[in-house]
């Protein structure tokens, strides 16, 4: 940008002296080289790689991704998890009002009421999937930093993690996670806790097709 804005003030000066034409196509030309001079060993030392990010199916698993949300920093607050099986088939998913908490609070509770529903319905190979990284540092045991509000759900996830052949923590990103956060927030809207069973409410209906087609969304 810099060297851009050094070859217009060039051209400007020339077209003060000569009352000469600028062409603004040679004028960003002419930026392009200084610019890449200034970074030093750009193609050997640097290249873009174009991530596509969307849900994916579960090898052998049943994943369950999580969420929680919370209407500001600290309010009203729901969390949630969708059940999906190898083959990308709903299989139950939760919404749970849980009141005014912090959103890190709602994220944990929502993998501890995942952990319990799946353990009543006896699966035994699970992927737990949340876009909380915070939160699945801890579980995964790559952070020693745990929040004295959640240390005791924390304990609780991982006594109850034994009970399963399997389970894997991951972390997800937004995009790949918004069919758990359109129920978290009807949980946080609605007020009430809900658990949907075989067959998904309407609004969702869209969202779970897009994460077959492997189609990201916005994170709303």
């Amino acid at each position: 940008m810099a060297q851009l804005l050094w070859q217009i003030w060039l051209s400007y000066n020339e077209l003060i002296r000569n009352r000469a034409s600028v062409n603004i196509d040679v004028v960003i030309r002419k930026s392009q080289p200084l610019a890449f001079n200034h970074i030093p060993n750009t193609r050997s030392n640097y290249s873009m790689v174009l991530r596509h990010i969307a849900w994916d199916l579960p090898y052998l698993f049943i994943k369950i991704n999580m969420d929680g949300s919370s209407l500001g920093a600290s309010g009203l607050s729901g969390s949630s998890g969708v059940f999906r099986d190898h083959s990308g088939n709903f299989l139950c998913e939760f919404a749970d009002f849980l009141g005014i908490t912090y959103a890190y609070i709602s994220e944990t509770l929502a993998i501890r009421i995942a952990l319990q529903i799946a353990r009543s319905k006896n699966f035994s190979h699970i992927l737990i999937e949340s876009d909380f990284l915070s939160v699945i540092n801890i579980l995964n045991g790559n952070s020693n930093s745990i929040p004295w509000r959640i240390s005791h759900i924390i304990l609780y996830c991982l006594n109850l993690s034994q009970s399963f052949s399997v389970v894997l923590f991951r972390h997800a990103f937004c995009q790949a996670n918004s069919v758990a956060n359109r129920f978290a927030s009807f949980g946080s809207s609605h007020r009430y806790s809900i658990v949907w069973n075989h067959s998904p409410p309407p609004f969702a209906s869209l969202a779970l097709f897009y994460d077959l087609c492997n189609i990201s969304l916005s994170h709303e």
